[in-house]
């Protein structure tokens, strides 16, 4: 076997295959993946070591996930600034009713003031 013929068997193994999915178990902190997976091509768990006749490039795989990772995570953004945007009405909201409130209550002691000192005169 020469050069080029061991490189391009290392390359086309089922690891870097389209058609190859992974097997995960779940860790202590994340999922690990295994060593095996399922070829979807040729219908059967396969090592990731292995390679087989039908492989194919999984370029357009990680496009799609791509694409629909940034999907998701525009639509999360968005759901995230509307939420943000919600908790700051509300705080505005209820700081400008605290500060009504407050104008109204100084308001009134001064119209007591004013009206008890009326009193006060006329007495």
């Amino acid at each position: 076997m020469n050069q080029n013929e061991k490189a391009e068997s290392n390359s086309k193994r089922c690891w870097c295959c389209g058609d190859y999915y992974p097997f995960y178990t779940k860790g202590f902190i994340r999922y690990n993946r295994e060593r095996i997976g399922y070829c979807r091509k040729c219908e059967k768990i396969v090592g990731n070591g292995a390679t087989c006749e039908s492989w194919r490039n999984n370029s357009k795989r990680k496009r799609t996930i791509n694409k629909f990772s940034m999907r998701v995570l525009n639509e999360t953004l968005h759901t995230l600034s509307e939420v943000t945007q919600a908790i700051l009405d509300e705080e505005q909201t209820s700081f400008n009713s605290v500060v009504r409130e407050k104008a109204e209550n100084k308001v009134a002691q001064e119209c007591d003031l004013i009206f008890t000192d009326k009193i006060e005169i006329e007495e």
